[in-house]
């Protein structure tokens, strides 16, 4: 009987995070992902509460699911620019005209595999000439993603990480860190990401300036054939 009692109250416990994880709606696949991940860490308890060996199997089990049906990669439409090694320095030295959103990913990282989606839409919406969407795969190139201040542990959660640059400098990160210096957790959502980084007001002002440049091109080449 308290052996009932004790798993009733485990998935009243798993109810309630989920709630809580939930809470703000987040995308369909990012719910599953979640689900998921908490009944797993439900049925570790409870396997263990009735043999210990039923917990190894178990995880073993996990496991081998893991390495062999991993979670696919977005591979929908998008607009991104892969960097590798030191690209991204270069490309925001040699043209600092050029605002760039970048993401700090890792192919381990199930936060970032469920946050694919959501950038490469983005990257659909808002890109233009004077204003472009980048990855940067920290797990391959972790010094890299030191120098712009993005830890590759998983302990520190800051993968993935987005860092926006303006005029070649790095402008706004999220996630960011508080007081203390740990990270502090954000929600990679779409709103939330349109928000913070004001995505709608910047995609407005650079596009201006793209089209002044293209007008001025356009007007120094008439310049040329008369």
């Amino acid at each position: 009987m308290s052996y009932l009692h004790g798993e009733t109250n485990i998935l009243l416990f798993l109810v309630c995070i989920l709630i809580l994880k939930n809470r703000r709606r987040p995308p369909f696949q990012e719910y599953i992902v979640t689900v998921f991940t908490f009944t797993k860490v439900a049925n570790v308890v409870l396997f263990f509460q009735a043999d210990p060996r039923l917990t190894l199997g178990f995880a073993v089990a996990c496991v081998v699911v893991l390495v062999l049906f991993p979670e696919p990669p977005y591979a929908g439409p998008q607009n991104l620019t892969y960097f590798e090694g030191d690209t991204l320095e270069e490309e925001l030295a040699n043209n600092p005209g050029t605002t760039w959103l970048v993401e700090f990913y890792a192919n381990w990282s199930s936060e970032c595999l469920g946050f694919a989606r959501t950038f490469a839409e983005l990257s659909v919406e808002y890109h233009h000439s004077r204003m472009k969407f980048g990855k940067v795969d920290a797990g391959r190139y972790p010094d890299i993603a030191k120098k712009f201040g993005v830890d590759t542990s998983p302990l520190c959660k800051q993968l993935p990480s987005l860092v926006l640059f303006q005029n070649g400098k790095e402008v706004s990160k999220k996630p960011g860190k508080n007081s203390k210096g740990h990270t502090v957790e954000y929600k990679f959502t779409r709103e939330d990401i349109v928000r913070d980084f004001d995505l709608n007001n910047l995609y407005e002002a650079t596009k201006s300036k793209a089209q002044k440049k293209a007008d001025s091109k356009k007007e120094e080449e008439e310049k040329k054939t008369r």
